[in-house]
């Protein structure tokens, strides 16, 4: 079912807020309660700020839905943006000032302005009976399938260079090109305008030129699963072509955590299938991450942008991770949890621990037709006494104060 958005909630705790607040309705509300990016560091691989009539300004990535590409380009750049990857004709990425977001609405050439979302890290659980081999040997198939002439592209942590399950029959590297968005040390891919990062071709990778590490693992490990050659933990396509991106991230508010956002995922599966196009070959983007919010039924600027690189081209597909994260115990509700509302009805749910400086986001959605008003009430979790509570927002509304003397702020936008 269609939804539209109803309410966004951000409970903030020790946070002063200080974020414009960004009223006209083709700007998404989570520019007001989440960013702020005067902390983040340019060595992460974006830019903290842009200049603007001489002055810093900080800046926030976006998705721009447009109804005319070149007058939305030229929209971006009036209030000092900079535009990262055309998608299509109605879809771009862009790095915005945050001053200039709402002369950028104003423009009649923008449909629709999308924060960058924050995107983490979801494949804790693997499937364990894929019957792999019975592809590769091609049982009750035509033939058999191994991923050889096919592009396996993954977004992630960033990949071991020089592991040997990556290598062909032959000992060759199987890995043709890596994009490290967070490394400034070389030039970044032409694909990208404005381009960021380090780009590395095949022969840079094999001489062992390349700045890609993966501290993590985790992009090493889904790139194993996906395209690894060894006889007991061999991958699913142990003959396919590879294409790394390691995707940028960056201080959230208050520094508490590194974050990656949405249009960085997509310009990394743009780029993949840029770079398989040229190379004449079919591609597959792996995505083993995920976020909790938005509507989650495709009408986000983020699942359009997704949607828009495979649509209408043949030999492309996006894999996503499902998530594994529901958890319905009598402490903690589900984190994506729905409720048929009648009448006024409380969600309980506790924070879990170390909360200092951290912000809450919560995403809330409504079926068409119906209407909500939405409330927060804080209690303390041993006592259960009342520590504050708002009023009732209705659509629309937007509210803000403290709670506990000051030490948790709240949002209702």
């Amino acid at each position: 079912m269609r939804k539209l958005t109803a309410i966004a909630i951000c409970t903030i705790l020790s946070l002063i807020l200080g974020s414009e607040a960004y009223a006209s309705n083709k700007v998404d509300p989570f520019f007001t309660s989440f960013f702020d990016f005067t902390e983040t560091e340019a060595s992460l691989g974006k830019a903290a700020s842009v200049s603007v009539g001489g002055e810093s300004e900080p800046t926030a990535d976006a998705f721009i839905k447009v109804n005319d590409i070149d007058a939305g380009v030229d929209a971006v750049e009036l209030v000092g943006g900079q535009v990262r990857a055309i998608i299509s004709d109605k879809l771009l990425t862009a790095i915005i000032p945050l001053s200039g977001l709402n002369e950028l609405a104003e423009n009649e050439s923008i449909v629709f302005i999308e924060a960058a979302k924050p995107i983490d890290v979801r494949n804790d659980v693997a499937m364990t009976e894929l019957n792999g081999y019975e592809v590769h040997n091609g049982v009750d198939l035509p033939q058999g399938y191994t991923g050889s002439g096919v592009v396996i592209g993954i977004v992630d942590t960033g990949l071991d260079l020089e592991h040997d399950d990556f290598l062909d029959t032959d000992g060759n590297s199987r890995i043709a090109f890596v994009w490290d968005q967070r490394q400034n040390s070389g030039f970044g891919p032409t694909e990208i305008n404005n381009t960021y990062g380090t780009e590395c071709d095949h022969e840079a990778i094999v001489g062992g030129l390349c700045p890609m590490t993966d501290q993590s693992g985790h992009g090493t490990h889904i790139t194993g699963t996906a395209a690894g050659r060894d006889q007991t933990y061999g991958g699913v396509a142990p003959d396919a072509t590879i294409i790394a991106v390691r995707y940028s991230s960056q201080l959230s508010i208050d520094g508490y955590a590194n974050t990656i956002f949405s249009t960085t995922i997509c310009e990394a599966a743009f780029y993949v299938f840029k770079k398989a196009q040229t190379m004449g070959m079919p591609a597959v983007v792996n995505l083993s991450l995920g976020t909790h919010i938005g509507a989650h039924d495709g009408t986000s600027l983020f699942e359009q942008c997704l949607d828009e690189l495979i649509e209408g081209s043949s030999g492309r597909a996006i894999v996503a991770a499902a998530g594994n994260e529901h958890n319905a115990t009598s402490t903690f509700a589900g984190i994506h949890a729905g409720y048929d509302v009648a009448g006024q009805t409380a969600s309980n749910f506790r924070i879990r621990s170390i909360n200092q400086g951290r912000i809450f986001y919560l995403d809330f959605w409504q079926s068409i037709g119906s209407s909500i008003s939405v409330g927060i009430v804080v209690r303390d979790a041993t006592s259960g006494d009342e520590i504050g509570a708002t009023p009732m927002i209705a659509p629309g509304d937007s509210a803000e104060g403290v709670f506990d003397g000051g030490s948790i702020d709240w949002q209702i936008n």
